[in-house]
This record gives structure tokens, C-alpha cells and sequence, in this order.
């Protein structure tokens, strides 16, 4: 459980801005869309993962702004970068970033998730 823990933290940790513009509280955010992917994720039976997946990728993708992410993982570079190199690139890794959660989730689809506020989010 703690590996599946610091596997999303880094992604719940770059979705931030888009949590910090929601109409819910963060640690709400978290806890409802965790259950959503959970829920969804039980559904594969390894017949339909793939199906699964798309459903999963629907859910979270339009959470993420991956080109901030994109910006934030490149560092300075990103500047220099042309726009059809920055959106390349941020196709590209999310692409990477989905292919990589997606084969960790499957993994853990039985698992369950306790989201405890945070004395960070409460200061």
C-alpha cells in the first residue's frame, strides 16, 4: 500500500493547479476520484483491460494540465523550446506518464485508499 502511495503522489502532487481551481476541497478531490478510478479499475477481469483503461484515462486525463507538468519536468529548456516542440513533448510524456500509472493501477486494483487531510493543505 505505501508503494502504491508514493507511486500517485507525484501525480496528485502535479495536479494541484488543477485541484486548486476545483469547487471541492483538495483532500475531496482526491478521495472521490480514487474511489471513481478504484471502482472502475474492478471492473477488469483481464478481458477487457483495455476498455478499462480508456475508461480510467477518460476520468483523470482532463484533471492533469500536462503541459504545466511538461514545463515543470523540462526545467529552463522549456523556454527555448519552439510551441510544436513544448506540445511534442507533452504529448509525449503523457503518454509516458499514462503508460507507466496504468500498468502500476492494474496492479493494484483490489487495493484500497484512505485519503487523510493533509496539516500542509490545513495551514
Amino acid at each position: 500500500m505505501k508503494k502504491l502511495f508514493f507511486t500517485l503522489l507525484p501525480l496528485l502532487a502535479l495536479a494541484m493547479p488543477v485541484i486548486a481551481r476545483a469547487d471541492v476541497s483538495p483532500v475531496d478531490f482526491v478521495r472521490d476520484n480514487s474511489k471513481q478510478v478504484m471502482e472502475t479499475l474492478k471492473k477488469d477481469d483481464g478481458h477487457n483491460t483495455r476498455k478499462v483503461r480508456e475508461q480510467v484515462e477518460a476520468m483523470v486525463l482532463p484533471k492533469f494540465d500536462f503541459k504545466r507538468m511538461t514545463a515543470l519536468a523540462v526545467g529552463k529548456s522549456w523556454r527555448t523550446a519552439t510551441p510544436d516542440q513544448q506540445d511534442q513533448l507533452a504529448t509525449q510524456f503523457q503518454t509516458l506518464l499514462v503508460r507507466v500509472y496504468a500498468s502500476t493501477m492494474t496492479r493494484y486494483k483490489n487495493a484500497q485508499i484512505d485519503v487523510k487531510p493533509n496539516a500542509i493543505l490545513n495551514n
